[in-house]
């Protein structure tokens, strides 16, 4: 169909009590391979992915915009959106970070340092977000975990941060500001307590070269 296709899974809800998960293909308008999707609820849904390519649905997938709208065609790696409207991206080097909050109408960049890569980024509202890196220039000391509390336009490295030797592409979960994990080769590192807490440090046993 020349259109690069996201595949979710729905319910099906067969006679009875049954139920089967089942895939189904949506068809986007563009051609680009994705990177990542946002699901903010059943019916807001965004992705980005490679050239340029942000998308948005606000009806579940029946059908989908281009929201990339004064954005370089970078490769864009992750998304974090709130709402229909707001949402940010990271892409380029993978060290750049992009917002919008008018539904991808316009972009404005909010963070950029050469060199390291943003491994993952998620905003829990319009305010406060956070994102992983890696080192930049090979400095274990400032590779880690950084927080905004203004909507991205200023970001700080929590003090509180663990120092590591290497970070792991999409390695983050997020509960909410209480509980975050992320991990580091052959350990697991937990957040407790918001998110200038303390961090927990869990190995879990194996050594991995």
């Amino acid at each position: 169909m020349g259109k690069f296709a996201l595949i979710f899974v729905s319910v099906l809800i067969l006679a009875g009590s049954h139920s089967v998960s089942q895939w189904q293909t949506y068809q986007t308008p563009v051609q680009s391979a994705f990177a990542e999707v946002c699901v903010v609820n059943p019916n807001i849904i965004w992705a980005c992915g490679s050239s340029g390519s942000v998308v948005r649905t606000t009806n579940a997938g029946i059908n989908w915009n281009v929201v990339n709208n004064g954005l370089p065609a970078f490769n864009y790696f992750h998304i974090s959106a709130i709402s229909d409207n707001t949402a940010w991206i990271t892409g380029g080097a993978g060290d750049q970070v992009f917002r919008t909050t008018n539904g991808g109408l316009n972009w404005t960049e909010q963070f950029y340092i050469q060199p390291f890569f943003i491994n993952k980024l998620h905003f829990f509202n319009a305010n406060t977000g956070i994102f992983l890196r890696d080192p930049p220039g090979g400095n274990f000391d400032t590779c880690g975990f950084f927080i905004t509390r203004n909507g991205g336009t200023n970001w700080v490295y929590s003090p509180n941060s663990p120092i590591t030797t290497i970070l792991i592409d999409n390695c983050m979960g997020v509960l909410d500001t209480n509980l975050v994990w992320f991990c580091d080769n052959d350990k697991l590192y937990k957040l407790t307590g918001g998110l200038n807490g303390v961090w927990q440090t869990l190995n879990n046993g194996l050594n991995y070269a």
